[in-house]
């Protein structure tokens, strides 16, 4: 029992057992005697106190009993959680895991495709950089002139065939535009023909020369040596040497001796008056309409290389082009040709 139902069972009890306290001792066992139950009976609790007592004890005890059955549960949900915490997470890392895998998969197959991809790339880079032409013949001054701009084309003509991979053939001599357009090719890494007539040696070479230096015995030779080693020609300004190189090349080709392209590298307008001319000679029927498209001219070095990488001949042959090279090139009849049919 507790603290305050002894308290009230002490008050209940001390009137009736005060006279015990002040009698005799065989006078009190008497009154015991006597009143056995009731005095029990007034020092025990009332059966609704009893009652009440009980009750709060029951509900102390089932309280007791739901607190550790919460706890019980709270360490089984706890574990539960852990566990349910552990698979989730290993699910998480696995897929994390599968993830990562599939990312680095996906990644080397786009960095394999993207090599191939580049190496295609490169293929048609280096089909497109690649000449139809090994070698181009430029004519050109051997004096420089007086706009920068002509020396600025010779040399980006020389870089333009350097780009492509085209070795140049020219007049031999290192000053002027001559010497500017060798220079530029020959500093690029490629291979440079120079065909000079042995009396213009001393006029038009000064210092060292670069390149191959052929030496020939005259202005004719000189043009047929040219021709031979060439794909294509090309016309940077000049004066009356430039312009009889360039005015032979195209009578050959109008002639069927040769079917190379002939350009014009029309630097600020610098051949406008030539080609006046030459449509000119066109509307008064001097030359044919299909003739005149033997000339291809552009501005920039870019833009002639590729006109000239696009020319299709469309005039008619008037000579046999092998027994030019026969007989302007010095072939003996005895020698094999068979390489010149078609």
């Amino acid at each position: 029992m507790g603290l305050d139902e002894n308290e009230n069972v002490r008050k209940r009890m001390e009137p009736l057992l005060f006279p015990m306290y002040t009698t005799p001792l065989s006078r009190q066992v008497e009154w015991l005697r006597v009143h056995p139950i009731w005095v029990m009976d007034s020092c025990l609790p009332s059966p609704r106190v009893r009652r009440g007592g009980e009750e709060r004890r029951g509900e102390e005890r089932r309280g007791e009993a739901r607190r550790g059955e919460a706890r019980q549960d709270g360490l089984g949900e706890a574990r539960r959680h852990g566990r349910g915490e552990e698979r989730r997470d290993g699910r998480g890392e696995e897929e994390t895991g599968e993830k990562r895998r599939g990312e680095a998969r996906r990644a080397r197959r786009g960095e394999a495709t993207r090599a191939g991809i580049g190496e295609q790339l490169q293929e048609m880079e280096m089909e497109m950089m690649q000449s139809r032409f090994k070698r181009i013949c430029v004519f050109c001054g051997s004096s420089p002139g007086k706009k920068n701009s002509y020396q600025d084309a010779a040399i980006e003509l020389g870089q333009e065939l350097v780009s492509k991979d085209i070795d140049l053939v020219y007049g031999g001599g290192s000053i002027g535009l001559m010497g500017l357009i060798s220079q530029a090719v020959y500093d690029g890494g490629r291979h440079v023909i120079g065909v000079i007539p042995k009396t213009l040696m001393p006029r038009e070479i000064t210092g060292e020369t670069v390149g191959e230096v052929k030496a020939v015995a005259d202005m004719h030779s000189r043009k047929a040596e040219m021709a031979k080693h060439s794909d294509a020609f090309i016309a940077l300004p000049g004066g009356y040497g430039t312009l009889e190189e360039l005015l032979e090349v195209i009578t050959w080709a109008q002639l069927g001796i040769h079917d190379k392209p002939v350009g014009l590298l029309n630097v600020d307008g610098y051949y406008n008056f030539l080609l006046s001319f030459i449509d000119t000679a066109v509307e008064e029927g001097f030359i044919s309409p299909d003739a005149r498209h033997i000339i291809v001219s552009a501005p920039t070095a870019k833009e002639l290389v590729k006109k000239m990488e696009e020319y299709v001949p469309r005039h008619e042959r008037v000579a046999s082009k092998l027994s030019w090279e026969r007989e302007q090139l010095g072939y003996s009849p005895k020698c094999d040709v068979s390489r010149y049919r078609r």
